[in-house]
């Protein structure tokens, strides 16, 4: 199969289209590469609807069905159909990549070179298409009941020889089934297939079935064993009446070293009554069988892959290189995503919340300036209290009524600096992060003295006289004396109550 390589790839859902590879009247086939995680790969031919049928529902339905039926079919001899979906209102199905050409290619360079197709080579290419066939015939639905898959279409352009020897039938696109809407069958019937190789109750549209699949692979076989078609004529119409009254030959009377046991198996598949037909495909390939081993020749794919290799020499090379630059391309256009998604993650915008990050230590020294204008501001109003607790002792401990005598204003300690919610919840979180749990009892044990246990503190040295044992003796001893006002100790914030309400949810970052 020739491949026209593009020079740029272009991406198409999760697929980057490389080449073009075929047309037909419903879609176009490309060779691409499904992308995934982990370097994975894989090489595709994407069958993609035409833009003229992505309005037609009908038709929509019909090429979902056409994937869901081929993915249900699992034999080495039918393509396999491993994805469906649709990008931007076109439709796709993905396809196993297949190397090599199709049967009407085969058989015209076999005419060119002057290499007919050898006898038991023709044979098992048509055995193996049949036993394909056979087993899209065989397909049951969930619930048992036969599928009543007929392909329709089978001619020399549908089904694909490999290099490596093997053969595949392809496309079901117009296939019946007993899955398909009536509107879809509506549809199928309105669409032409390939009248040269149409069985007579297809075209006359009288009910089918399987048989009409051997009657059209019967025409392809007559084809490939003699070189030459059987149907061709001038018109349309033309094809028609041989097709429904002209007489059919034995492939004999074209190559004259086909034996009568192949003459026979050809004609039968080509009896123009369903019932003097195979009954099936396998009935047909079992025949094709016995034939090759009556020849005592080799005929299975190592030999199809010799003779597909001296035809084709020339383009199995150019696949290869065709497949080569492809890879290449592919690594440009992931290569140019890559860039443009770095470039888009370097321009976007960086949001940092606060609340949800703990500071790194050393990182954010405004943090720590703010924790130790909290700590200073505590430490000092615990030491006025002291202050105040020493003055009260020691006006206790005098004889004669004692005066009181305030202590010179202190120099107001310095605001800290007001803080914002961001700034507070940073200091709330360095603070609980940092400062060792030792300090924070420290601390109250320095605001809570002795004197809240109803002891008053004694001063000690020589000379002191007795003072007191509480408070209450010294307002007895002196009642006219106006008793001292409590100082009233400023405490700044501890970290404890700073975070008390604790971090703000994420979702109420501002």
């Amino acid at each position: 199969m020739g491949t026209l390589i593009e020079s740029r790839g272009r991406r198409f859902g999760r697929y980057v289209l490389l080449g073009h590879l075929a047309d037909g009247g419903m879609a176009s086939v490309y060779l691409a590469q499904l992308r995934g995680n982990n370097q994975f790969a894989k090489w595709a031919a994407l069958k993609v609807v035409h833009p003229r049928h992505a309005g037609n529902e009908r038709f929509r339905k019909m090429f979902i069905t056409e994937a869901r039926i081929v993915a249900q079919i699992d034999h080495p001899n039918v393509a396999t159909v491993f994805d469906c979906g649709e990008d931007s209102g076109t439709y796709y199905l993905a396809m196993e990549y297949l190397s090599g050409q199709t049967l009407r290619k085969v058989a015209q360079q076999a005419v060119l070179r002057d290499r007919p197709v050898p006898l038991p080579l023709a044979a098992r290419i048509i055995a193996d298409a049949a036993s394909g066939l056979h087993a899209a015939h065989e397909l049951k639905n969930d619930h048992g009941d036969s599928a009543g898959i007929v392909h329709r279409d089978v001619s020399p352009h549908n089904i694909f020889v490999l290099y490596s020897g093997g053969t595949k039938i392809m496309d079901f696109g117009i296939a019946f089934s007993n899955e398909r809407s009536d509107d879809e069958h509506t549809e199928i019937d309105e669409l032409k297939g390939k009248i040269a190789y149409m069985s007579p109750e297809q075209l006359q549209r009288f009910p089918i079935d399987r048989r009409s699949d051997v009657f059209s692979l019967g025409i392809v076989l007559w084809e490939l064993v003699s070189g030459s078609r059987l149907f061709k004529r001038r018109t349309e119409g033309e094809v028609a009446l041989a097709l429904m009254r002209g007489e059919i030959e034995a492939p004999s009377t074209v190559r004259h070293d086909c034996p009568p046991e192949l003459d026979r198996i050809v004609l039968k598949a080509l009896a123009r009554k369903p019932e003097d037909r195979y009954e099936t495909c396998a009935d047909f390939a079992a025949d094709l069988e016995e034939f090759i081993i009556s020849t005592g020749r080799a005929a299975g794919a190592q030999m199809v892959r010799e003779y597909m290799h001296e035809l084709f020499a020339d383009e199995i090379e150019e696949h290869s290189t065709s497949l080569r630059k492809a890879s290449e391309i592919v690594k440009q256009v992931e290569s140019s995503e890559l860039e443009l998604t770095t470039t888009a993650s370097q321009d976007a915008p960086t949001i940092e919340v606060a609340s949800v990050r703990p500071p790194q230590r050393g990182s954010r020294p405004i943090v720590w300036l703010a924790a130790g204008v909290v700590i200073a501001a505590s430490a000092l109003g615990v030491w006025r209290a002291l202050q105040w607790v020493e003055t009260a002792d020691v006006a206790a401990a005098g004889s004669t009524p004692a005066v009181h005598v305030a202590s010179p204003p202190e120099p107001e300690p310095e605001a800290a600096p007001a803080l914002d919610a961001e700034g507070a919840e940073e200091v709330a979180a360095a603070v609980a992060d940092d400062v060792e749990p030792a300090g924070e009892v420290e601390d109250e044990e320095l605001a809570a003295p002795e004197a809240s246990e109803g002891r008053a503190r004694r001063p000690r040295g020589r000379g002191a006289q007795r003072a007191p044992t509480s408070v209450r003796e010294t307002a007895a001893a002196a009642p006219a004396r106006e008793a001292p006002r409590e100082a009233t100790v400023e405490r700044a914030p501890s970290a404890s109550t700073a975070s008390a309400s604790g971090p703000r949810p994420m979702t109420e970052f501002e």
